[in-house]
């Protein structure tokens, strides 16, 4: 674009969305062409762009850019992009399979999250969260907790009117279902 400053806001703005619909490459390869110095500067920038490393395979350079980010927004004080990174952080930590971090990244993020009745972003991190909660228990074999945080999620997705959440819960908890036996309920999910 041309002007960095306007780059970077575009960026910060677009990231979020890009990253949910699956755009990753695209929006990791944007950020990379950036200067290094100017994404030090912009903590909102090094979480996108440390999502992208770590959902492209690189998740240690991806940690540390998402963990350098959280420095930065706890410094600033900024509780809703700092529970923003840890959603991420904490769905980094289960594809993993770290699900003590993941777990205790979630857990964080509700905690941050208790007031976010009427914020959109707040309560999609906190749908998030409940989904990691929900898939890490499924994996501990935690299966009826499991079905609990999903439903959760469902919830808060199905009041945000995010269809895309709504159908990758239902897909989690249709697994879950698998899982405990209960194939009726199963196919009611798919």
């Amino acid at each position: 674009l041309g002007d960095l400053k306007i780059t970077g806001d575009f960026l910060e703005r677009a990231g979020e969305p890009m990253l949910r619909s699956g755009l990753v490459a695209v929006l990791k390869s944007w950020l990379e062409t950036l200067p290094a110095s100017f994404l030090a500067q912009r903590p909102a920038l090094l979480a996108r762009l440390g999502i992208g490393l770590s959902m492209q395979g690189d998740t240690r350079q991806g940690l540390r850019l998402l963990n350098q980010a959280m420095e930065q927004f706890a410094e600033q004080h900024d509780q809703k992009r700092l529970a923003g990174a840890l959603t991420w952080r904490a769905l980094v930590y289960f594809l993993q399979t770290k699900s003590e971090d993941s777990i205790a990244d979630a857990q964080e993020v509700l905690r941050l999250t208790q007031d976010a009745d009427g914020n959109e972003t707040l309560s999609r991190f906190r749908a998030e969260a409940y989904r990691i909660l929900g898939q890490n228990n499924r994996l501990q074999g935690n299966l009826q907790q499991s079905i609990d945080y999903l439903t959760q999620s469902q919830k808060l997705f199905q009041a945000q009117h995010d269809d895309r959440g709504f159908t990758l819960v239902q897909m989690c908890q249709g697994a879950t279902y698998s899982d405990m036996g209960d194939f009726s309920s199963a196919r009611a999910c798919f």
